[in-house]
């Protein structure tokens, strides 16, 4: 079983006419009608009920589009997540500071302009911070020395 033969039983069983289906997804009618009947064979039950020219979706082919429906939906949700990420860029942002207090606004702000990425914080020692942070990848704030 594939995506392709999933998505195709999805536009049949939403149509319930070969015919349209195949015309929505751009195929040829008998390709489409030989991919679902190699799902049926597949899943060893019939999803349709086929009546002349017109089918029906029977009890085993309503009960498996549910299924297909949340599995495509997760793998479209999936899909939509690494775009956004990959358009957004993913990465890692260092701020060092001798107290949270100086940056909570700006951590604030930063959090409501880019939701996703996860924030986190620790308190660590200027010599602890420096070996953690990868040159030319993290920013380092401290006060001037008083």
């Amino acid at each position: 079983m594939d995506l392709l033969q999933l998505r195709y039983f999805q536009a049949v069983a939403r149509y319930e006419h070969i015919s349209r289906a195949a015309e929505e997804l751009r195929v040829a009618q008998p390709s489409l009608s030989r991919t679902i009947a190699r799902l049926e064979a597949e899943l060893g039950s019939p999803l349709f009920d086929r009546q002349g020219r017109r089918i029906r979706l029977n009890q085993f082919g309503s009960m498996f589009l549910r299924h297909v429906d949340r599995a495509l939906s997760e793998l479209d949700d999936g899909r939509r997540a690494v775009r956004e990420a990959r358009d957004l860029g993913l990465g890692r942002v260092s701020v060092a500071s001798e107290t949270l207090l100086t940056i909570i606004p700006l951590l604030g702000s930063f959090r409501a302009a880019f939701p996703a990425p996860t924030c986190g914080s620790s308190s660590r020692t200027r010599r602890r911070w420096s070996a953690s942070c990868a040159p030319g990848r993290s920013i380092s704030v401290w006060p001037r020395n008083r």
